[in-house]
């Protein structure tokens, strides 16, 4: 099983902070690449296109350089060679600063109203976890490959944390604030919008939300999840909404014994 990391990305120019889950080796640069797991502003010239690499080895973290113009560690510049890291290291990269944090992030898990799982992202601090129109995606960008491909499932989810932004219509996202998510719905929203089955208010742009909230957009489920923790979900029509374990319990939203219901378990 490959290691995950979280790296904080600083960009001093601008001011702007987040943080991206890699799983090593963490490639870094500003090619517009899956690879790149830490995508750089590309017009930062003397960013490389693929700068750098993070590895973990029997010693410890590793960086290695690929770049023209160097990385820094420590004050000192690393150039075309390999440097080891402490475990909460810092690399400078033209105006960037890479670090390794840590954090406990939300789980997003997008599913159908049958319960069919579409999507998973973590929300991690930043610009969020956007949702946008499957189909306004594929007309501006043909050759980006989607994730929807089930019946019904007409939105997708993008990370609004890797660059370059998407110059597509956003109907809302996920953000981290606080150490809580946030659901923040756009004007471009056409969608009805429910918590946990009830209409959201009207004219209310924020929603806090919490783990076990089921969000619904449109025909599309969202649910707020910690990670590696078991859910029940109740299986009664028009509820299949998340319940803390045991199963021999009643649902927290329509009030049926989850067993009786045909409840079952799941673990991310």
């Amino acid at each position: 099983m490959q290691e995950k990391v979280y790296l904080g990305i600083k960009n001093h120019d601008t001011g702007d902070y987040h943080v991206v889950a890699c799983t090593l080796p963490a490639q870094i640069g500003r090619q517009d690449d899956m690879r790149n797991q830490v995508l750089l502003d590309p017009k930062y010239r003397t960013i490389s296109r693929v700068h750098g690499m993070i590895e973990r080895t029997p010693r410890g973290f590793v960086y290695t350089d690929s770049s023209t113009s160097g990385s820094r560690i420590g004050g000192l510049v690393v150039r075309d060679s390999r440097v080891a890291l402490s475990p909460n290291f810092e690399i400078e990269i033209e105006n960037y600063t890479v670090s390794r944090v840590d954090v406990t992030p939300f789980v997003v898990l997008s599913t159908t109203d049958k319960l069919n799982e579409v999507q998973r992202f973590e929300v991690l601090p930043g610009r969020g976890i956007g949702l946008a129109d499957a189909s306004a995606i594929s007309s501006r960008h043909p050759d980006r490959k989607l994730t929807v491909a089930l019946p019904g499932a007409s939105i997708e989810m993008i990370d609004l944390n890797r660059w370059p932004n998407w110059d597509i219509p956003i109907l809302g996202r996920f953000e981290l604030t606080d150490q809580h998510p946030v659901w923040v719905v756009s004007e471009q929203n056409r969608y009805p919008v429910k918590r946990n089955k009830s209409p959201a208010p009207a004219g209310q742009a924020r929603t806090t939300l919490a783990a076990l909230d089921v969000l619904e957009v449109g025909p599309m489920r969202f649910e707020i999840l910690h990670p590696h923790e078991p859910r029940v979900v109740c299986g009664y029509d028009r509820c299949h909404l998340l319940n803390p374990p045991p199963l021999e319990a009643n649902c927290r939203f329509c009030g049926r014994h989850l067993a009786n219901a045909g409840g079952f378990s799941r673990i991310l």
